[in-house]
């Protein structure tokens, strides 16, 4: 199988900080926190996320989020190419079922947990029908 890759249009990325109290690791899907520009990781497939990690950001540190094109994500299990997928509570990505948040659809397969997967970031904020 082909080495996952990132494809990132102009404008693609957002410096976000993490206020957590510990770092999130790279290829994690992220939400918005409280405060303006902080991020958090995704704990429920309820939560609209609003990209994935581009590198591990410490706590109180900035990191990139990649917010559109086709992003590198962890799964939490397997997933389908063509499925659209949201996060589960490990900030991985698995299929989404009616009525959950879609980070995006998945451009290649995850035979399981761990594996990394393309994923066609939605460019709006989208709920599986």
């Amino acid at each position: 199988m082909p080495e996952p890759r990132r494809i990132v249009p102009d404008l693609g990325v957002r410096g976000r900080l993490n206020e957590t109290g510990s770092a999130i690791a790279k290829n994690l899907i992220v939400r918005r926190h409280t405060n303006v520009d902080t991020i958090q990781p995704v704990t429920a497939n309820s939560q609209q996320p609003l990209g994935v990690t581009m590198e591990s950001v410490a706590d109180g540190a900035t990191g990139d989020v990649q917010v559109e094109g086709k992003a590198t994500v962890i799964a939490g299990a397997a997933v389908a190419i063509g499925a659209l997928v949201t996060g589960n509570a490990s900030s991985r990505a698995i299929t989404a079922a009616s009525g959950q948040f879609v980070l995006g659809t998945a451009e290649t397969a995850a035979a399981a947990d761990g594996d990394i997967i393309e994923v066609e970031l939605a460019s709006q904020p989208t709920v599986a029908p």
